[in-house]
């Protein structure tokens, strides 16, 4: 059984964490020996729902599925997408006629992301599953020394990152601890994209992934803020650097933090949070449990080689990807496309009047 992941990987690059996700995975399967690099040539794609930019996937997989109708596609779902955007629900509809239509599999990230897609009408699919998503070990470990370089030990050393600077981000609150944080117990850093700037809080931008874990090894909580998140790689990526957290209660967080942290709802109570954590750092730290690459992708394996089995045995027919249905989601997406680009246009003329 032979599995592409169909995704344009940036290498090297600082770029999300879904990329530092599927890196890690396309590893995994290097090591164990199905991976094929050569999409025409693999028996299972993995197809990342939405393909951002690179749209073209879609005609790529209906051309695969016309040479070869065995091929199987299982789609990891992302979102839903609206929820996050507060807008583009089209995208969700795109995801879920794609799923309908064309998916053998479907990989949920968190088991909050399958109800809200069921909420908002999506169909459920004959096999799928909830698999979170892990770093990889070789570049996200916790730190086996306890000083803070070129810092003051005596505080404690708190860390947020966002590469995307969406205010669903969680700016409010990091707005707000600028402003409340006592910074004579504790410093902050923010790594990453900002709409607002601080004055207590030291900045950083964009940095690698190798970069980054030596950054947050080099730190003592991670405070996660976001909004609504699937199923967050930073969140995943600090937890495994080995830095308890403070996150807020909503989405996907609470089934990754567990005991790994304390849960927050708003600026109310962010701050007892965070003392909390710092007044038990050692007690939280002998209790984290960090997100396995190796168990992680052998669900992936195991979820693929389960639907490949039943499709072998002449238990489970791939889905046909029917020109008509095909059309329906090409459309669909250049449709979104172009009423976003005139939406940038229309605000760049209403921001020069």
């Amino acid at each position: 059984m032979k599995i592409s992941i169909l995704y344009k990987f940036r290498d090297h690059q600082p770029w999300g964490g879904a990329n530092q996700f599927l890196q890690a995975l396309r590893k995994y399967f290097k090591q164990r020996n199905c991976y094929e690099p050569v999409p025409e040539l693999a028996d299972i794609l993995i197809f990342i729902s939405y393909p951002f930019n690179d749209e073209r996937l879609y005609t790529l997989v209906k051309k695969i599925k016309k040479i070869n109708n065995q091929v199987l596609v299982i789609n990891r779902m992302n979102g839903p997408i609206s929820l996050y955007r507060n807008r583009d629900i089209e995208i969700d509809k795109i995801n879920f006629k794609f799923n309908k239509y064309v998916a053998d599999g479907t990989i949920y990230q968190s088991e909050w992301s399958r109800q809200e897609c069921y909420k908002l009408g999506m169909e459920k699919n004959k096999f799928e599953t909830v698999i979170m998503n892990a770093p990889d070990p070789e570049i996200f470990y916790p730190s086996t020394n306890d000083s803070k370089d070129g810092s003051d030990n005596n505080k404690h050393h708190l860390i947020a990152v966002s590469w995307s600077n969406n205010p669903n981000k969680g700016f409010d609150i990091y707005q707000f601890l600028d402003k409340n944080l006592d910074f004579n117990k504790y410093q902050m850093t923010f790594v990453g994209n900002s709409p607002v700037s601080f004055n207590n809080i030291h900045q950083i931008q964009t940095v690698s992934s190798i970069k980054l874990a030596d950054i947050l090894r080099n730190h003592d909580i991670f405070v996660f803020a976001s909004k609504i998140e699937t199923c967050s790689n930073s969140l995943i990526e600090a937890l495994s650097c080995g830095l308890p957290v403070v996150a807020r209660n909503n989405s996907s967080q609470p089934e990754i933090v567990g005991h790994n942290g304390v849960l927050f709802n708003d600026t109310t109570d962010v701050l007892s949070a965070i003392n909390k954590v710092s007044s038990n750092l050692s007690t939280y730290k002998g209790q984290m449990i960090t997100f396995d690459i190796q168990t992680i992708g052998n669900k992936y394996y195991d979820f693929c080689k389960m639907i490949h089995t039943n499709e072998r045995n002449k238990f489970y027919k791939p889905k046909k990807w029917t020109f008509v249905n095909w059309l329906k989601i090409v459309i669909l997406s250049y449709h979104w496309k172009i009423m976003l680009k005139t939406q940038l246009i229309l605000s760049k003329i209403i921001k020069r009047k």
